[in-house]
C-alpha cells in the first residue's frame, strides 16, 4: 500500500503541475470559490476606499448589520480591523471602542476562554478535518474523548445546565459583559449560544448583559464567501459590512495563493491546505473581526499571516475592562490558548475557573446512590471508589487543614482514579484530549482541605473565628487561601508527564489497532500510514513498559511546565465540576464580587471587634447594676417620704414628739439622693 501510494502520488503530482500550468496560462492561478457579488462590490469600492480609518474618532468603523437568525431579524454591531488598524489601538482608545460598540456600563466581566475538544461541536465547525489522519487516528481535538455517544450527550447537557443556571443568572444580576470566541468551534460559546438566544429574544433591548465575540477572519472566511449558502451568520454579515467587503476579495486571493498550492502537495499537512469551516456564533450581539494579514510592501509578493495584532488588541481590551471591573475567566476541555495565557490572567488578579467535565468524586459530590453515576465511563472506571479504614484514618485535619500524610493518601487515591480512567479509554481505543479537566481535578485535590478552617459565610462564635485564623496564620501568610506545597504540585506534574503521557501513547496505539480492524473502506488509502504508525507506537509502548510504565520525555517543554506549576499554585485559580452545579454556583458567588469587599474579616479586625465587644459587655453589666440600684434607691426615697408624712401627721393629731424621727428620715432621704447623684 505504501509503495502504491508513493507511485500514485508522484504520477498525480506531474499531472497536477501540468494542469496548474495550463490553467494559469488560460485563466490565471486557481482560486477558492467566492460569490460574484463580492467581486462586483470590490470594483465599485476601489475608487472610494480610504487608506486609513480615523481611529481617534471611530468614525463609521462600527457598522450595524441586520441578519436573520432562526427566522427573526436581529441587529449586530460589527467592527472589522486590519492589522494596521488593530495595532493603533492603545488603552486610551479602548474607551472609544466601548462607546462605539454601545456596550453600556457593565458591572462585571465574564471571559469564556476558547475551549475545544467536543467531537460533536468540532464536527460541525471543522468538517474540513473529517477523514484526516489526525481525526481517524484520534490525536485531534476533533475526535471524541468519551467512550460513547451517550456520555457525549450527558456532558453536553451538563454544560447547558452550567450556562443556564450558573452563568446566565450571574450575567443578568451583574449586567455583565460576556467575552467569547467568535468561531463556533468553542464548546463554551456554543453552549452559551443555545441558552442565551431565548433570553435575548425575550428581553430585547432590556437585556441587562452584553455578549461580545472576537474572531480571526481566516476562521470564518469560507462560510462568509460560500456561493452555495448565504444563510450563514458570517455570510450575512460579510454582505452587510462595507469594511469587510472591501477586503474580502483580497483575502480570498491570499488564501488561494497560499493554500491551493499546498493542497496539491501530497506531503503537506491537511490543515495547511484547506480553509476552516467555522461560522460566527449566534450568541454575540457585538463582533470584532480581525483580518490577521500583513500586506507586503512589494505588490508582487503575497503577504503573510500575523495574529499578533489581534492578541495585542484583545490583551489591551481585557486589561482595560478588568482594571475597573471585577471579572472571572472560565476554561474547559482543552485550552487552545495554552497555559501561559491562563497564568497571565492570574497574574492580573483575574480569577480563572477550571471546569472538570469528567464525572468523578472529589470534584463532584453529587451522586444519587439509587441512580449511580450518569456516564458509562464513570461506572466502568469506578470514579466513586470506597476508601479503606486505614486511608480514612490518615485523612485527618490538623491546624485547620488536611495533614501532610492525609494529602499523600488523597493524591494516591486521585492518581489511581486517573489511571483507571485511562485504562478504560485504552481498552475502548479513545485518547483523552481533555487536559483542562485533568488540571481542574488535580487542583481540586491539592486545594481540598485548604479552606477547612475558613469561617466566611457561617454564623460562628467570634472566639472560634479568631482561633481558626490564628491556626491559618501559623501555616500560611494568606488567611483566606492556604498556599499549596510545591513538593505536592511537583509530584502531580511529574505524574502527568510520566504516567499520564505513557497512557496516552498506549491509547494512541490501541486507537490505531482498532482502526485497522474496523474502518470505512473509503479510507483504505490510509492503511499503509496506519501500519507504520502502529509499528512506531508499539516501539514506544515497549520502551514505556521497559521503563516501568513511565514515559521518559527528555525534551520537556520547560515553559509549559512552569506555566502549569504557576497555574496550580496561584491563589486566583479555582476548580469545579460541571456535575456539581451547586458548588459551581457557590464558587461563582464567592469569586464574582461586584462590591470589591473582602471575603472575610482579617485577624486584626476580629481582634479589634472582640476588644470592642468586651467593652460593650462590661458597659452592659455596669448599666444593669446601676439600673437595679437606681430602682432600689428610688423605692427607698418613696418610703422615706411616706414615713416622714406619717410622722408629721402623728405629731399634729396626737401631739406626740416625732421631731427626731422626722429629722432622721429626712437625713436618710438626703443620703439616698446624694448616692443616686
Amino acid at each position: 500500500w505504501r509503495a502504491r501510494n508513493i507511485a500514485e502520488a508522484r504520477h498525480n503530482i506531474v499531472i497536477r503541475e501540468l494542469l496548474i500550468a495550463a490553467h494559469a496560462l488560460e485563466v490565471g492561478q486557481p482560486k477558492f470559490p467566492i460569490d460574484r457579488s463580492f467581486a462586483e462590490e470590490r470594483k465599485s469600492n476601489e475608487n472610494t476606499d480610504v487608506d486609513e480609518m480615523k481611529i481617534q474618532t471611530m468614525y463609521k468603523m462600527v457598522e450595524e448589520c441586520k441578519i436573520v437568525v432562526h427566522g427573526k431579524e436581529v441587529a449586530k454591531k460589527v467592527l472589522y480591523l486590519t492589522n494596521k488598524q488593530a495595532v493603533m489601538f492603545d488603552e486610551e482608545a479602548m474607551h472609544r471602542v466601548i462607546q462605539a460598540l454601545d456596550i453600556g456600563e457593565p458591572k462585571f466581566v465574564i471571559k469564556l476562554l476558547p475551549s475545544i475538544g467536543s467531537a460533536m461541536q468540532m464536527t460541525i465547525a471543522h468538517s474540513e478535518l473529517i477523514g484526516t489522519h489526525e481525526v481517524e487516528f484520534g490525536v485531534s481535538t476533533n475526535a471524541s474523548s468519551e467512550i460513547s455517544k451517550e456520555d457525549e450527550r450527558v456532558v453536553e447537557t451538563q454544560l447547558l445546565l452550567f450556562m443556564k443556571t450558573c452563568v446566565l443568572p450571574l450575567a443578568m444580576q451583574t449586567k455583565a459583559l460576556i467575552l467569547i470566541g467568535g468561531a463556533n468551534d468553542c464548546v463554551l460559546s456554543a453552549s452559551l449560544s443555545k441558552v442565551v438566544l431565548a433570553e435575548q429574544a425575550r428581553l430585547g433591548k432590556d437585556c441587562p448583559f452584553t455578549v461580545l465575540a472576537t474572531v480571526c477572519e481566516r476562521e470564518i472566511h469560507s462560510k462568509a464567501v460560500d456561493p452555495d449558502d448565504r444563510n450563514h451568520v458570517a455570510a450575512q454579515i460579510a454582505r452587510n459590512s462595507s469594511a469587510w467587503q472591501k477586503r474580502i476579495v483580497k483575502m480570498n486571493d491570499f488564501y488561494s495563493d497560499t493554500m491551493l498550492i499546498k493542497a496539491l502537495d501530497s506531503s503537506a499537512n491537511a490543515t495547511e491546505s484547506v480553509l476552516q469551516q467555522c461560522d460566527l456564533t449566534h450568541a454575540a450581539e457585538r463582533y470584532i473581526i480581525f483580518e490577521g494579514f500583513d500586506e507586503d510592501e512589494d505588490v508582487k509578493k503575497t503577504g503573510c499571516y500575523n495574529n499578533g495584532p489581534q492578541k495585542a488588541f484583545e490583551s489591551v481590551f481585557l486589561q482595560y475592562m478588568t482594571r475597573k471591573l471585577p471579572s472571572i475567566a472560565v476554561q474547559s476541555f482543552s485550552a487552545s490558548q495554552g497555559y501561559p495565557f491562563l497564568v497571565d490572567l492570574t497574574s492580573r488578579n483575574i480569577p480563572v475557573l477550571l471546569l472538570d467535565t469528567t464525572e468523578r468524586c472529589i470534584t463532584s459530590t453529587k451522586l444519587d446512590p439509587k441512580i449511580g453515576p450518569l456516564t458509562k465511563l464513570a461506572k466502568e472506571s469506578d470514579s466513586f471508589p470506597s476508601i479503606t479504614q486505614a486511608q480514612h484514618m490518615q485523612l485527618r485535619v490538623e491546624d485547620g487543614r488536611i495533614c501532610e500524610e492525609g494529602m499523600d493518601t488523597l493524591l494516591n487515591i486521585a492518581m489511581e482514579m486517573v489511571e483507571r480512567k485511562l485504562d478504560v479509554l485504552c481498552r475502548e481505543g479513545v485518547i483523552d484530549m481533555l487536559d483542562t479537566s485533568l488540571m481542574a481535578f488535580f487542583h481540586h485535590v491539592l486545594t481540598l482541605g485548604s479552606n477547612i478552617g475558613s469561617v466566611g459565610g457561617k454564623a460562628v462564635p467570634l472566639h472560634i473565628q479568631i482561633s481558626e485564623l490564628e491556626k491559618f496564620q501559623r501555616t500560611s501568610k494568606d488567611s483566606n487561601k492556604a498556599l499549596l506545597s510545591p513538593e505536592l504540585v511537583t509530584r502531580v506534574l511529574d505524574f502527568m508527564n510520566t504516567r499520564v503521557s505513557a497512557w496516552k501513547v498506549k491509547c494512541e496505539c490501541s486507537r490505531v489497532e482498532k482502526w485497522l480492524m474496523k474502518h470505512d473502506k473509503k479510507y483504505n488509502h490510509m492503511l499503509s500510514d496506519a501500519v507504520i504508525a502502529k509499528k512506531k507506537l508499539e516501539e514506544k509502548v515497549a520502551i514505556i513498559d521497559a521503563n516501568g510504565g513511565n514515559f521518559a520525555d527528555y525534551n520537556l517543554d520547560v515553559s509549559n511546565w512552569i506555566a502549569q506549576l504557576d497555574l496550580l499554585m496561584s491563589s486566583h485559580t479555582y476548580s469545579a465540576s460541571i456535575f456539581d452545579l451547586d458548588e459551581v454556583r457557590r464558587l461563582l458567588g464567592s469569586v464574582a464580587k461586584i462590591d470589591r469587599l473582602p471575603n472575610s474579616n482579617s485577624l486584626e479586625a476580629l481582634r479589634t471587634l472582640q476588644d470592642a465587644w468586651d467593652h460593650v459587655e462590661v458597659y452592659h453589666l455596669l448599666a444593669d447594676r446601676y439600673k437595679l440600684i437606681s430602682k432600689i434607691t428610688y423605692v427607698m426615697m418613696l418610703l422615706t417620704g411616706i414615713v416622714i408624712t406619717i410622722l408629721s401627721l402623728l405629731n399634729s393629731i396626737y401631739d406626740s414628739d416625732t421631731h427626731v424621727g422626722v429629722i432622721a428620715m429626712s437625713f436618710l432621704g438626703t443620703c439616698l439622693a446624694a448616692y443616686v447623684s
